[in-house]
């Protein structure tokens, strides 16, 4: 195989995985500006759950984005949108920094 055909196929193969890391990395900045930008405005279940997932990256960066998932989850008593709960983005970085404080390993 030639170089072009080597640079061609790495390229190929490559270009979407990292065109897809660099939109979801810029995505979850936007995201994370927002949840800073308005803590306290009630978030629907799907902002709520990426909230919670984002903050358990922050406090947690070493664990994947199915551990993030599993860890929401696990924390969750509760179903979204129950009357007497905070839904805020503010609750979820609460709520993540409690559960990491407790079962993880801060800032590692």
């Amino acid at each position: 195989m030639s170089i072009q055909g080597l640079i061609r196929k790495i390229v190929s193969e490559e270009m979407p995985k990292v065109l897809d890391d660099v939109i979801r990395a810029s995505a979850e900045k936007e995201m994370m500006k927002m949840f800073e930008s308005k803590p306290n405005e009630q978030l629907t279940k799907i902002g709520f759950d990426w909230a919670l997932v984002l903050y358990f990256h922050h406090y947690w960066p070493k664990i994947t984005r199915k551990e993030a998932i599993d860890c929401a989850n696990d924390c969750m008593d509760v179903p979204h949108g129950t009357e007497g709960y905070d839904w805020s983005a503010y609750a979820a970085k609460e709520l993540a920094y409690n559960y990491v404080t407790t079962y993880g390993e801060m800032g590692t």
